[in-house]
């Protein structure tokens, strides 16, 4: 994963305009995978940003981007909280919900339906 993918494919985000994005980009080994991501949160998350690895597939990995203030804010909206309880999301705080989101990416072959939540535009 390279800056370049983050920036094409994370722009939004990195712009303040969406609260988060999900993206694939080239895997080839774990160790440089681990490395490129702690390199990268080192620059990212002084910015409120964080990058973690969701799913490896063969040659791609899956990747999350998002804003932590976004989405903390997000999740103080009580009608997502009501959306979000249902599919598990019993704490709100937004280290556990992405964790939970990130268990539920994991589990299988189709989204979450709540995933668009940890996309939205920003205010």
């Amino acid at each position: 994963m390279s800056e370049m993918d983050i920036m094409h494919q994370a722009a939004p985000t990195l712009a303040g305009i969406k609260a988060g994005s999900l993206f694939n980009c080239p895997y080839h080994d774990h160790q440089s995978l681990v490395e490129e991501c702690v390199r990268m949160n080192r620059i990212l998350v002084p910015k409120g940003i964080r990058l973690i690895p969701v799913r490896i597939m063969d040659d791609r990995v899956l990747v999350y981007i998002y804003r932590s203030k976004d989405i903390e804010r997000i999740l103080t909206d009580q009608k997502v909280k009501c959306l979000l309880e249902p599919y598990g999301y019993t704490n709100t705080h937004p280290t556990c919900c992405v964790a939970h989101l990130i268990h539920r990416l994991q589990q299988g072959d189709i989204f979450p339906h709540e995933v668009g939540i940890f996309f939205r535009l920003s205010n």
